[in-house]
């Protein structure tokens, strides 16, 4: 039998207060510290704050981007020192906000915070600017990128030491305004230079040209599914191979960037008719040109993390997937097979660990290496970097970990 929802007394006594009383559990809090005050029920409160002063996320988006705000200096100054004080304590509230709450309260969260403030804030290895920038609308994220300027986006790193820029690349509703954001806030010879922190990969710069020129040939409808579970790029209605949007660009800053990017991929994301073709992935082409799905080499002596990397490629298009358990095992089906990309474990029972197996393995062919490892040691990272590899993952990964691996590659 159906029965009517119970109501929620907490948020019915929350919502009978006014702005001034809703801001005064706030200040209590400030002053007594979360042993005195429910601290529980505070991300409800900012919610109903905020939706109280606002009517839609894109209101506030629209007054912040204008410098201004509903709240009185000394309220938001108030709110301001709150949220230092959780971020000093492990940003519970933070968290809380970020992950639970709605476009208002996140818009909120980034017109009030110091943004510096949430690069201390980490859950599960990710800081909470990271989660910020993920979690936002694609409405808000262009504020929050310009807000956060190049210092944060540039040198925030979560645990596979991902700088928050990069990040931004491997979000599914990636779009113009992100980038047109990013060209705002970073010169071309400071995008050049931000990489991962163990400078591995490609550069900002180098991942900013190629997706601009593929949105550039994206339909505006279709942007908001930029990255699709595809492995590779699409071919036009004629079956033809598409054009391959690698670009550089080699003059102009800032603001010109986009332009540039949009200028140099004119003709090439058309096909025979003039209209625009569709590209479904950041990922490269295979080594050899072909025009098939990347073969991809897992090995891990551990089947579970094999299998759990297997579903999770799967979901971003890739089906052929080799198997290894040992570092001999890689090396012998890499001869045979020659894979594109190898998701190689660094640790390893047996003669050959993912290092050494990998060292033989480039060697003789052009396969690509992508370190999977639950250490982040200096010697072993130090050890991995001579191979020259192509990414570097921290267990336990994410979808996200594994798809800006693959969009990072050289």
């Amino acid at each position: 039998m159906l029965r009517p929802p119970v109501p929620n007394t907490r948020i019915s006594r929350l919502e009978r207060c006014d702005s001034h009383e809703l801001l005064g559990i706030f200040e209590l809090c400030l002053k007594t510290g979360s042993r005195r005050t429910k601290y529980g029920r505070l991300p409800d409160v900012w919610g109903i704050l905020f939706s109280r002063l606002y009517m839609s996320p894109v209101e506030l988006v629209d007054e912040m981007q204008g410098g201004e705000h509903r709240l009185d200096g000394e309220s938001a100054r108030m709110l301001r020192e709150f949220i230092k004080a959780d971020c000093a304590g492990g940003g519970a509230f933070v968290l809380s906000v970020i992950k639970k709450g709605g476009m208002i309260d996140r818009s909120a969260l980034i017109m009030i915070v110091d943004l510096a403030d949430l690069a201390s804030v980490e859950h599960d290895g990710t800081t909470a600017i990271h989660l910020l920038m993920g979690a936002c609308d694609r409405r808000v994220r262009p504020v929050l990128i310009t807000r956060a300027g190049s210092g944060l986006l540039s040198g925030v790193y979560d645990r596979n030491g991902m700088p928050v820029l990069l990040s931004i690349f491997g979000l599914s509703d990636l779009c113009t305004s992100d980038l047109d954001a990013i060209a705002k806030v970073f010169p071309k010879d400071e995008l050049r230079k931000v990489m991962c922190r163990n400078r591995m990969g490609r550069s900002a710069l180098e991942v900013f040209t190629e997706v601009s020129a593929m949105l550039e040939g994206t339909s505006s409808q279709d942007r908001n599914t930029f990255f699709t579970a595809r492995a590779v790029r699409d071919a036009d209605m004629d079956g033809a191979r598409q054009v391959d949007p690698h670009v550089r660009i080699e003059g102009g800053t800032g603001p010109e960037l986009m332009a540039e990017a949009r200028k140099t991929s004119g003709t090439g994301n058309r096909n025979t008719t003039g209209t625009p073709v569709r590209h479904t992935s950041v990922i490269p082409s295979a080594p050899d040109g072909a025009d098939r799905m990347m073969k991809i080499m897992i090995v891990d002596d551990d089947q579970i993390i094999r299998d759990i990397l297997q579903v999770r490629l799967k979901i971003l298009g890739h089906d052929t997937c080799l198997m290894a358990e040992d570092g001999d095992e890689a090396v012998r089906l890499a001869r045979e097979t020659k894979p594109d990309i190898i998701f190689m474990d660094i640790s390893m029972p047996g003669k050959k660990d993912g290092i050494a197996a990998a060292r033989e393995i480039t060697s003789e062919m052009n396969s690509r290496i992508i370190f999977i490892t639950g250490h982040s040691d200096p010697e072993l990272i130090d050890r991995a970097k001579e191979v020259r590899p192509s990414g570097y993952i921290l267990k336990p990964f994410t979808e996200a970990d594994i798809r800006i691996a693959l969009a990072l590659l050289k």
